[in-house]
């Protein structure tokens, strides 16, 4: 990536992470700027995202992990369900290094993809697993072994909840990013949704647009 157009790139990563609250290290851009590399080299053989343009995937894509970085206030392991080309976990992890952050993906393309990031950027503190998270929480390892599970889009609300139960402590939170359409999801949704109850809610417009985005964050059952 050539100097001005990575110090372009730079410049509205620092306008979306202020807008949104959210401390960006000298280190975090520039590993941000790898991962867009990465993303358009890997764009000509597997499908990421619709749109590859590196501007195009920060206002979209990254700028929409920094609201859920912003509102992260739990410690602890973390799994991200269905991270397809990284988000929100693999942004997660550049943002706070000292976090242990497991992706799981199921389509065996995007997971190459996570692994060769992870290690071109050398993130110690990511794993990432090939596979179905309803068959990988069947294994020992991941059954109630995260504070919090999150998942960007990746299903509807009842099937996101049921699949996350099985990874998080009984204690544990589960956060869904959603678009337009979750209210439809929020009706349909029952009261108590397995040993998950709604904890919050958060409605944004992503910085740069006007594009709305809600983060739903459950709590387990043991913490209400």
């Amino acid at each position: 990536m050539a100097a001005s157009h990575q110090d372009a790139i730079a410049h509205v990563l620092g306008q979306g992470a202020a807008r949104l609250a959210v401390p960006l290290a000298h280190t975090t851009l520039d590993s941000v700027c790898v991962y867009l590399d990465e993303l358009q080299r890997w764009s000509r053989i597997v499908n990421l995202v619709s749109v590859p343009d590196p501007q195009t995937v920060i206002r979209k894509h990254v700028v929409d992990c920094f609201a859920l970085a912003s509102q992260l206030s739990f410690e602890g392991r973390l799994v991200d369900l269905g991270s397809g080309a990284g988000f929100p976990g693999l942004i997660l992890a550049m943002l706070d290094p000292e976090r242990p952050i497991d992706l799981i993906e199921a389509r065996r393309k995007r997971a190459h993809f996570l692994k060769a990031v992870v290690r071109r950027l050398e993130l110690r503190n990511v794993a990432v697993y090939e596979g179905r998270a309803e068959a990988l929480v069947q294994q020992e390892r991941f059954r109630a072994a995260y504070r919090v599970a999150v998942s960007r889009a990746t299903w509807n609300l009842a099937r996101f909840l049921s699949v996350a139960q099985g990874f998080v402590e009984p204690d544990g939170w589960a956060i869904a990013m959603k678009g337009p359409g979750v209210g439809d999801e929020l009706r349909h949704l029952p009261a108590q949704a397995g040993p998950f109850v709604l904890y919050s809610r958060y409605d944004y417009t992503l910085p740069f647009g006007t594009e709305r985005r809600t983060l739903l964050t459950f709590a387990g059952q043991c913490f209400t």
